[in-house]
């Protein structure tokens, strides 16, 4: 075969025009990648001015399709204000798009996002409505506080056990109402 065919080849793209966001705490990085140029790739902060400003860039490129990590909590309000501007935001677990961590850069990942969008070599996180994500959040800090209380009351119980108050040799469990129990108590205030 000869090297001009072997330069030829190329796969066939998806999409011509995507953007790929790495997203992360103080900047989102993005890439905008139009087949056959070279991506380019700005900063943004992660203000609420910013995120429009990003928008704004996106549309200017006339960009329709959007991929982003689902990097902690950072990504929600970007994927709120691009989708109420008509672009398609992909979310993707950072897991299944990883790439060789030596060549890793923020540059980097958002281009390699972009790359796999444009390719349709993605697989798509599910993203729940609002209604949906409110329950999860609730449901989350129930299971906090839960487990919070439950500290708390095991370190009630060490405390009294550790100044010899052997409370759970005479209740069974230290958060229901029991019935009064009188015992002795002279010893604690003698006089």
């Amino acid at each position: 075969m000869k090297k001009d065919s072997l330069r030829s080849y190329s796969i066939p793209l998806r999409l011509q025009r995507v953007a790929g966001i790495d997203c992360h705490q103080p900047t989102f990085k993005v890439a905008v990648c139009i087949e056959g140029e070279v991506p380019v790739i700005n900063t943004f902060n992660t203000y609420t001015e910013d995120v429009y400003q990003l928008k704004d860039h996106l549309v200017g490129y006339l960009i329709k399709d959007v991929i982003i990590e689902s990097t902690g909590i950072y990504w929600r309000f970007v994927y709120r204000v691009l989708t109420e501007a008509g672009i398609k935001v992909v979310v993707v677990n950072p897991f299944t798009v990883k790439q060789n961590p030596l060549l890793k850069t923020y540059k980097r990942d958002a281009v390699w996002l972009a790359t796999l969008l444009m390719n349709g070599m993605v697989q798509p996180s599910i993203i729940v409505d609002e209604s949906q994500e409110a329950l999860r959040e609730l449901t989350r800090q129930r299971l906090h506080d839960t487990q919070q209380l439950t500290r708390i009351k095991n370190k009630m119980i060490r405390t009294l056990e550790s100044c010899n108050f052997k409370i759970m040799s005479v209740i069974s469990n230290i958060s229901t109402k029991t019935e009064a129990i009188f015992f002795d108590t002279s010893f604690l205030f003698p006089g």
